[in-house]
């Protein structure tokens, strides 16, 4: 169990969907807890449940060059084909990319296309998302989002690029 707490508004608890969190450095990403003091699964009234699964759910590829020529999954979920519109993101497509300084502009255009949605159904007024190379092998990628209001919600995601290997030794691009 961690110390996270659900959504509180004038000390009354907030009802929404289950919480997720995002943890880069396990392979299963997001996780579900329980809140210790309620014993009851944490849960989210805000917008964060939403961009996760936007961000990091794999948006279908119909045209793109995918990462590995040998496999021709194109993800995606099937429920899509009965919605006529694609839920998530193409950042699963970058899992090969080097991690150069252009792959930056790529984070953000599959980011941004990937929440766009807020704005299409006047979730929020906009949204703007700003990749910052981190280390060699990390980004970060900070999301800003104004509501209809005028006001502004931040929030920073980090996505660690594994070193490739070749040959036993790690490349360093």
């Amino acid at each position: 169990m961690s110390n996270s707490t659900d959504t509180f508004i004038n000390g009354k608890r907030l009802r929404g969907d289950i919480k997720l969190f995002f943890d880069p450095t396990k392979t299963d990403h997001a996780t579900i807890d329980i809140n210790p003091e309620t014993f009851d699964l944490c849960s989210d009234a805000g917008l964060e449940n939403a961009i996760l699964i936007s961000l990091f759910t794999d948006k279908r590829s119909d045209d793109d060059v995918l990462p590995d020529p040998g496999n021709i999954d194109r993800r995606g979920w099937w429920g899509d084909v009965l919605r006529g519109w694609n839920i998530g993101s193409k950042l699963w497509l970058l899992a090969r990319e080097k991690s150069l300084e252009t792959l930056g502009t790529l984070i953000e255009q599959y980011s941004s296309e990937a929440l766009q949605w807020l704005v299409t159904d006047n979730v929020a007024e906009s949204v703007s998302v700003d990749a910052t190379r981190e280390s060699k092998t990390e980004w970060s990628v900070q999301i800003k989002i104004t509501r209809p209001q005028s006001k502004l919600m931040k929030f920073i995601y980090f996505y660690n690029w594994q070193g490739q290997i070749f040959r036993g030794q790690d490349v360093v691009y």
